[in-house]
């Protein structure tokens, strides 16, 4: 079956089809980035001072009011900054890979946000795999919701699916193991 026509993001719209489609509008909108600024960057996220509590805080798609701790990643740059953090401080992070159009990541986002307030010893991220595809590709993201546990750059647990009750036991045991 093939479809006919319009610039859609319909039901028989790919996966691929529909990230080249976001790629080509998000590159018509945003300017190439800036190596030196990127570099600056990150070496000013390195620095033992560096505290982006708020930085890189923005409104999560779909969410209005109250987001807890989660930092929504929208772009590789803040990516590499949310990880450089991480290892300066020695905090392990917790993803929630998700998509707009996912009904399950719908219903694990505001428990993730729960998780977030409840957990302030992990960092938590959201990363659409539609705005950020590098990332997502780097990670082998494959099905959403899709939730990552990354210790010095590295990941250390994972779990595939909507599953509440494994979330909040790997959740509650990564921050038991951060506090020693």
């Amino acid at each position: 079956m093939h479809r006919q026509g319009g610039r859609g993001g319909g039901a028989g719209e790919t996966i691929k089809r529909r990230r080249e489609r976001q790629r080509k509008q998000h590159s018509e909108h945003q300017p190439s980035p800036n190596p030196k600024a990127y570099r600056s960057l990150l070496q000013f996220a390195t620095e033992s001072d560096f505290q982006p509590h708020s930085l890189l805080l923005t409104e999560i798609p779909g969410m209005s009011g109250d987001h807890g701790l989660v930092h929504v990643v929208d772009s590789k740059t803040s990516w590499d900054l949310k990880v450089a953090e991480s290892k300066n401080t020695h905090k392990i992070i917790v993803v929630d890979f998700t998509a707009t159009w996912c009904g399950p990541c719908r219903i694990m986002s505001p428990i993730f946000i729960e998780l977030s307030k409840k957990y302030p010893g992990l960092i938590f991220l959201k990363v659409d795999v539609d705005e950020v595809p590098d990332v997502t590709s780097t990670w082998e993201i494959r099905a959403m919701p899709t939730f990552l546990f990354i210790k010095e750059g590295k990941l250390i647990d994972k779990i595939v699916g909507a599953n509440k009750d494994e979330l909040d036991r790997k959740v509650q045991h990564y921050a038991s193991q951060s506090k020693s």
